[in-house]
């Protein structure tokens, strides 16, 4: 399942670096075509179309242009969502070993807390016997 969705996602990005790369020069091409044709229809008949025939045209290339352009935007938007959910699992992840790290540190903490309570009750036996010591002595 991973292989596959690595494979999609490859793709994915091969594709978005085509459209990036070739969008504007096909959108120019479109739009180039369109006036050239226009251009020419006027030069091969007797008479120059009708304004009509022009309107028709010029919504026919603008539908072209818009349709490519939302292909674009189309993949481009599935990109981006990729790449969201990619660094919302890298951001998980972190967050993971952050708080991995906290649960350590705070047992590290508890340990070290345990460890002075023991010695400072172990100083006080030692402080206890050493002033009994010194009471038995007095008295002998």
């Amino acid at each position: 399942m991973n292989n596959r969705n690595e494979s999609k996602k490859a793709k994915l990005e091969k594709a978005i670096l085509f459209f990036k790369s070739w969008s504007a020069p096909i959108l120019a091409l479109v739009i180039l075509f369109g006036i050239l044709a226009i251009f020419a229809a006027g030069l091969i008949n007797d008479h120059s179309p009708s304004i009509d025939i022009l309107n028709q045209f010029v919504s026919i290339i603008l539908g072209v242009v818009a349709t490519i352009m939302s292909i674009v935007s189309l993949l481009m938007s599935f990109y981006g969502l990729e790449k969201t959910e990619e660094s919302e699992l890298r951001q998980r992840n972190i967050l993971q070993q952050i708080l991995d790290e906290q649960r350590d540190t705070r047992r590290s903490i508890d340990v070290l807390e345990q460890n002075r309570q023991i010695v400072s009750i172990e100083a006080q036996a030692v402080e206890e016997e050493a002033t009994d010591d010194v009471d038995l002595s007095d008295l002998l």
